[in-house]
């Protein structure tokens, strides 16, 4: 079976889907929105002005999903641990976490699918090339659009939070009771923002923070600052980021298309380049900068924020302890390969490569994704840099990996 690597990787997160939706389903009986609201509010038990908010919440969150949007954005991991049951944090990180983030990969992969079932009935080499050059000068061009845009909209961002943090508005004293901190990421406002409004997001974008009725503090936010920042992230972005999925699963799927009843041309390069000696290797490994470059980048995001943190809480602590094992880890495939030189047996450097700086690119997206979102509150940094960190390394892996294929086929 031809691509059946893609294939198994394409029905493994189908799979993984389906199953996160019926823990999903199986799990919604057992939650009580009033109840974990009130949970919420007993952080601080003589605090009336939160048990106020909350119930300003309430009329907006008209389902059990809404919930779990509410607490992923309002709360850190270390908060729904400390404040609500096993069971409502993890409905919480299935919902508003775990099913967004395979629901892309897995909507990329069909994306790919499809691409390759269209390619593979092009039978005229110079269609197929043109698809090609098309697709990677469109996936080019809308990602510098999209770099833009991510510059416009992190310093729109930056400057929100900076003003909420420092401004002791009414939101921002609610939120260092429920979190325990004090420095706070813009989302946190904008979730809290969002449901103090009766459209919602929708609200937000037309007449920004006006309709919340709420304390700003000290540092007011100009309104149209507010709604610029959330029409580029919530609108603009996400809409130029699926045209860029668009065009790049037809470039990447122009290499794993089999045509004419033949495997790819990526298949067989996978298959070149044989190596069984130790001078062999080294060499290759030591002109292979897309390797090193890799290996600075994975290795950048293990220390920060993996080692880089304030070492204050449990949680914290285990952040290390989790990123010091995967350094071993993601070395699988070079050991494996200087294993077979020892015993003096032939490898596919290409094949070998490949996987290392793929496994470098899955480990650091999915640690940089994992880190920032659910420990946001425990790194203690601002949303410039939780945000910039994570879109520099993740693009600078996915370069790696797409140079190290074109540059030796």
């Amino acid at each position: 079976m031809k691509n059946k690597v893609f294939i198994i990787s394409f029905i493994s997160f189908g799979a993984a889907l389906l199953s996160l939706f019926i823990l999903s389903m199986s799990l919604l009986t057992s939650i009580n929105i009033d109840e974990e609201l009130k949970k919420i509010a007993n952080v601080d038990n003589n605090d009336q002005g939160l048990q106020n908010f909350l119930q300003t919440l309430r009329p907006q969150i008209n389902n059990k999903l809404d919930l779990a949007y509410l607490i992923m954005g309002i709360e850190s991991l270390g908060a729904m641990l400390k404040i609500h049951s096993l069971v409502v944090v993890i409905f919480v990180l299935v919902n508003a976490f775990l099913l967004p983030m395979v629901g892309v990969i897995f909507g990329t992969f069909s994306i790919i699918f499809i691409a390759m079932i269209i390619l593979s009935r092009i039978r005229r080499e110079f269609k197929f090339n043109y698809v090609r050059i098309s697709s990677k000068i469109s996936f080019l061009a809308i990602s510098g659009i999209f770099l833009v845009l991510t510059i416009v909209g992190v310093t729109l961002l930056s400057i929100i939070e900076s003003s909420y943090n420092g401004g002791n508005g009414e939101v921002s004293k609610y939120l260092d009771k429920i979190n325990n901190n004090t420095l706070h990421n813009c989302f946190d406002y904008v979730t809290a923002y969002k449901f103090a409004t009766p459209g919602k997001m929708f609200s937000l974008m037309l007449n920004g923070i006006s309709d919340t009725k709420l304390d700003f503090g000290s540092n007011i936010i100009n309104n149209n600052t507010f709604k610029s920042a959330i029409s580029i992230c919530i609108v603009v972005l996400p809409i130029i980021g699926i045209l860029m999925v668009l065009s790049g699963s037809f470039w990447t799927a122009t290499f794993i298309t089999s045509t004419r009843n033949q495997h790819s041309k990526f298949y067989y390069w996978l298959k070149n380049v044989r190596i069984d000696s130790k001078r062999e290797f080294v060499r290759s490994l030591l002109k292979d900068y897309w390797f090193w470059i890799s290996l600075i980048v994975f290795i950048s995001t293990i220390i920060f924020p993996g080692f880089i943190h304030p070492y204050k809480t449990k949680i914290q602590i285990l952040i290390t302890v989790i990123n010091a094992i995967l350094i071993p880890v993601c070395f699988i495939p070079l050991i494996y390969a200087w294993s077979r030189i020892l015993k003096i047996r032939r490898f596919n450097y290409n094949k070998m490569m490949f996987i290392q700086i793929l496994l470098f690119t899955i480990l650091i997206i999915f640690n940089q994704l994992i880190l920032w979102i659910l420990f946001r509150e425990e790194m203690h940094k601002p949303i410039w840099v939780s945000l910039s960190w994570p879109f520099i390394t993740i693009t600078l892996s996915v370069i790696c990996l797409i140079g190290f294929v074109q540059k030796k086929q």
